[in-house]
């Protein structure tokens, strides 16, 4: 039984780290960072709600409802509440809020920095390897190359024409060979 709990522990631990990761957070980030780019992030679809483009739409209210899904998986996270309950042991809480309060609101245009995943269409950082979500493997302009032209058919291809020429290249340089080859 003790390691079922481990084992969710570890899980909902795994997923919070991924809506962190995907959110373009770090696990320090206190509670007022991760709201903002929450707000931003979802101020950023809610421009495309309004679109004449029906897949536009959709595309935009999915991501908005996967954003509150992270957010919220974030805000009940122990991670989360962990920070909170030591900024406010050291009143630290109060005064960022105070300090948030009074400065005027920064749009922070965060779009230059997600895509969509090609595999399964979320919105992750740009600068990713891999999707957090599905894992898809995000791969090199080399990295692509040598996966579609690198195969073991191409090799062995290239290794029998290879020898094919030289052979004809040592048939040419040395014609008595094909006449001993002959009989």
């Amino acid at each position: 039984m003790n390691n079922e709990v481990v084992g969710q522990h570890d899980n909902e631990l795994t997923d919070v780290i991924l809506c962190y990761k995907a959110m373009g957070l770090s696990l320090d980030d206190g509670p007022l960072r991760i709201e903002q780019t929450y707000m931003d992030l979802t101020e950023n679809y809610r421009k495309h709600l309004s679109s004449p483009d029906p897949v536009l739409r959709e595309d935009a209210r999915k991501n908005i409802a996967l954003m509150k899904e992270m957010y919220d998986k974030i805000k009940g996270s122990i991670t989360y509440n962990t920070v909170v309950r030591e900024l406010e042991k050291s009143g630290k809480l109060a005064e960022e809020m105070k300090a948030a309060a009074a400065a005027k609101p920064k749009v922070v245009r965060l779009e230059n920095h997600l895509m969509h995943c090609p595999a399964c269409r979320n919105v992750i950082n740009k600068g990713s390897k891999t999707c957090p979500i599905c894992k898809f493997r995000f791969l090199s302009p080399f990295e692509k190359f040598m996966d579609r032209y690198v195969t073991t058919k191409s090799i062995v291809i290239f290794c029998v024409v290879l020898i094919l020429l030289l052979a004809v290249f040592a048939l040419l340089m040395y014609p008595n060979l094909l006449q001993k080859i002959v009989q």
